[in-house]
């Protein structure tokens, strides 16, 4: 699986750098091989409760670091198909299994 790159809609303002602050939404699912197949795991979208984070390496995981450089901010969406070594590799984490 190569790592993509889904704009849905394009936010207003200034496109998010190395070292900016953020505010996000996000839902974090696992695609099964049969079409349809989707298992949420984590998500904030619910009541909406962003989560401020800081665009660095040591504070994300490599594939969501490269989705959000470059994401414009002030209201985008942006769906990343995240294959395991940018994500969690082999290691499980909170109903992710290792390899997803």
């Amino acid at each position: 699986m190569d790592f993509q790159v889904h704009d849905i809609k394009v936010g207003a303002g200034p496109q998010i750098a190395l070292g900016d602050t953020v505010r996000l939404l996000y839902r974090v699912c696992i695609v099964g091989d049969e079409v349809g197949q989707v298992k949420l795991i984590e998500s904030n979208t619910w009541p909406e409760e962003p989560i401020e984070v800081r665009v660095l390496e040591e504070h994300l995981l490599p594939g969501i670091l490269h989705g959000l450089v470059g994401m414009k901010s002030g209201g985008g969406v942006r769906r990343l198909v995240i294959p395991p070594e940018l994500a969690l590799g082999d290691r499980d984490w909170m109903g992710v299994p290792g390899g997803s």
